[in-house]
């Protein structure tokens, strides 16, 4: 009886203890006020293609006027223009980019993307407001991955439009 009672206490404290360690191990520098048309260089994590603009992740980065230890991990940028086949995930690019804090929760129990911005270590969010500059390509070895990457992303696309006609 004495064990039925401990197993669940044991659980309990040490579910406590991961989701502290998790908590920790994410822990990251949120931009703490707007940064307009902040220059920094950076280099593409991943690159999202929507209908009406593109998502750019940004990791090793470097803001002019803020020290390392103040700097987001990562960025998220949207990108307005058509920019599909001119970057490259890898490539060091300078940019501007009007960037935010992630956002709170604008109701109650609505979704809350500064919590899940914390979780992916996102630390700020933004948008374009000048051009892109490749500073840097990356090496030869990353050029194949992401070549791989844009393959089974366009088979994936392909399937999925497969499967809508096939529902429709």
């Amino acid at each position: 009886s004495f064990q039925l009672i401990l197993i669940p206490v044991v659980l309990i404290i040490v579910g406590y203890y991961v989701t502290f360690y998790r908590t920790l191990k994410v822990e990251a520098p949120i931009l703490q006020q707007k940064l307009s048309n902040a220059c920094f260089f950076a280099s593409i994590d991943s690159i999202e293609h929507r209908p009406s603009d593109t998502r750019l992740y940004l990791h090793y980065i470097n803001i002019q006027g803020i020290e390392k230890k103040h700097t987001p991990k990562k960025i998220r940028v949207n990108v307005r223009n058509k920019i599909r086949h001119t970057l490259n995930i890898g490539d060091r690019i300078m940019l501007r980019a009007n960037l935010l804090p992630p956002p709170f929760s604008t109701y109650p129990d609505g979704f809350n993307f500064s919590r899940f911005a914390y979780f992916k270590e996102l630390g700020a969010i933004g948008y374009l407001t000048g051009k892109i500059h490749v500073v840097k390509k990356p090496a030869r070895f990353l050029k194949q991955r992401n070549h791989y990457f844009s393959q089974m992303r366009l088979t994936v696309e392909n399937l999925r439009h497969q499967i809508s006609s096939i529902i429709k």
